[in-house]
């Protein structure tokens, strides 16, 4: 018998139990999704897997301008567990807070085989001290010292979520937790902050002799370290310039020229953002999570309208730039620095019950593939091969009827997916001639998740096009309803096939895929 229902029984009563409320339930989210991300195809006919119409959520769903400032699709069936605590401390001006923040998978828990670490995970839970500075003590000039330990993931650098870096995911080979700190100041029109992480991950596989004499190959345990810092200033109201960055050792490299060398990531993020009745607002993923109403009215994604003919808006201008230090794949022996960046442009625009949203974003491939690290782990890419990065454009508009609590709304976008090409080279059999001759131009494809599609020989990347409807009821505060189609044209989506002489090779599926589906959610 599993023993993981057992052990989230337990851990289920520790929060329900005594002390605990419902409030303490800081972010339930309870989905209903029925649908099919595309009607003519049926399952193992393309990549993402398209079963026929059914009920749960599917990859397909996810368009490529959907989530940048979130983690998740939105979709989810999940439970943010806080158990929180904020009182005044024993000296003047001085808070304490901490948050137990245990983050509950329901759908992880519904699968056949389910998996503790993929069920019940800690969400950064936190130990914090708050220090006053301003003479009335309300904290308007404050020092904040946070402790992280267990996850420090909420603890990035970067400010639009995809293109944050330097979380959990940035250690491949990490063994337990990811615990750090981070002390800071906050001054009214500026802030600072600095801080670090410690993680243990597996070090490459060194050579040594057992008792009996015989070479083994072991690896260890060790620490390594990550050093995080930004700062921000308002010079006038509504106007905000952020700059952070970090050095980050990822572990050690894994390629046996370049066996323990240490890999590391080093960068800054800059952002310049300006809000006239709308903010800029850190996205809810990088918040500290607590049970206040501040917290609890960000996590709400119903939108806040003014019906006041007011014009409002908010722009914002960010990029990255970050020096990852791999094997070099071209020298023996050697690293080389691969350099990754990434930029976002944003405007958002309301007037009354109308928004609408423009949004570009470039992301290289080597930020895309920041985590892995590289295409090939631990590997810098060929020097010969040409790298394109993933540049997007997307607009967006809706608009809310107040009385019925209707809001239809409209989606597009144009994208063209980071790619690397290379020319293939050989030499004829038994020739005599030492120059090499083209075997064929190869590209490859690499989705913003990182999945790989490899294109026929000779072929090149093409721009894809989607476009979604949709109409959002809210039946409650708490509950809403989506109904939504979308059809997607991208020419890039390639399977494998068995030629009639029982050769592989790459062919383009339909580039036209179309989809429906009806979502309804509780979150509370």
């Amino acid at each position: 018998m599993s023993r993981l229902p057992i052990v989230l029984c337990a851990s289920f009563s520790i929060f329900v139990g005594g002390v605990a409320t419902a409030s303490d339930f800081v972010d339930t989210r309870i989905t209903f999704t029925v649908g099919d991300d595309s009607f003519t195809k049926s399952a193992g006919e393309q990549v993402p897997d398209s079963p026929r119409l059914g009920i749960g959520d599917r990859e397909g769903f996810q368009l490529f301008f959907d989530g940048l400032n979130q983690r998740t699709t939105g979709r989810e069936n999940q439970l943010d567990l806080v158990l929180y605590k904020k009182m005044a401390g024993i000296l003047p001006g001085l808070t304490a807070e901490a948050s137990a923040a245990v983050l509950l998978n329901l759908e992880e828990l519904a699968a056949q085989d389910p998996k503790l670490k993929n069920a019940l995970k800690d969400d950064s839970s936190y130990i914090r001290l708050i220090y006053a500075l301003d003479r009335a003590r309300k904290g308007t000039k404050a020092l904040d010292l946070v402790l992280f330990p267990l996850s420090g993931d909420r603890f990035r650098v970067g400010y639009l979520y995809a293109l944050t870096w330097g979380g959990t995911d940035m250690f491949p080979r990490r063994s337990g937790p990811t615990p750090g700190f981070k002390l800071g100041g906050n001054f009214e029109r500026w802030y600072w902050w600095a801080g670090m992480k410690m993680v243990r991950a597996e070090t490459a596989p060194a050579d040594s002799q057992d008792i009996s004499g015989q070479t083994i190959q072991t690896s260890n345990m060790e620490t390594f370290y990550s050093a995080l810092a930004g700062a921000g200033v308002t010079p006038i109201k509504g106007l905000s310039i952020d700059l952070n960055g970090a050095y980050v050792q990822m572990g050690q490299n894994f390629i046996k020229d370049v066996a323990g060398k240490l890999v590391t990531a080093t960068g800054l993020s800059g952002r310049v953002a300006y809000g006239h009745g709308l903010s800029v607002a850190l996205s809810a993923d990088l918040r500290l999570l607590r049970n206040d109403a501040e917290y609890r009215e960000l996590l709400s994604r119903r939108p806040v309208y003014k019906a006041d003919n007011s014009f409002n808006f908010s722009v914002s201008l960010e990029g990255n730039a970050i020096a990852q230090v791999l094997a070099d794949q071209s020298r023996f022996g050697a690293t080389a620095r691969q350099w990754a960046s990434g930029a976002a442009f944003d405007l958002r625009l309301q007037r009354n019950y109308l928004r609408l949203n423009a949004t570009v974003l470039m992301r290289s491939l080597e930020f895309i593939l920041l985590n892995t690290p590289s295409f090939v782990p631990f590997q810098s890419l060929p020097p010969e091969a040409n790298v394109k990065p993933e540049i997007f454009a997307a607009l967006s508009a809706d608009y809310h009827f107040p009385r019925i609590g209707l809001t239809p709304g409209i989606q597009a976008g144009l994208e063209l997916p980071a790619a690397f090409t290379t020319e293939l080279t050989g030499t004829v059999m038994g020739s005599t001639d030492p120059t090499p001759i083209s075997i064929g131009r190869h590209s490859i494809i690499i989705r913003a998740n990182g999945r790989p599609d490899i294109l026929p020989q000779d072929k090149d990347r093409a721009p894809l096009f989607s476009v979604r409807l949709s109409t959002q009821w809210w039946a409650a505060s708490f509950l809403n309803l989506v109904a939504f189609a979308f059809i997607t044209y991208d020419k890039n989506s390639t399977i494998l096939v068995v030629n009639p002489d029982l050769t592989r090779s790459r062919v383009f599926e339909a580039p036209t895929r179309f989809g429906a589906g009806l979502v309804a959610q509780a979150r509370f």
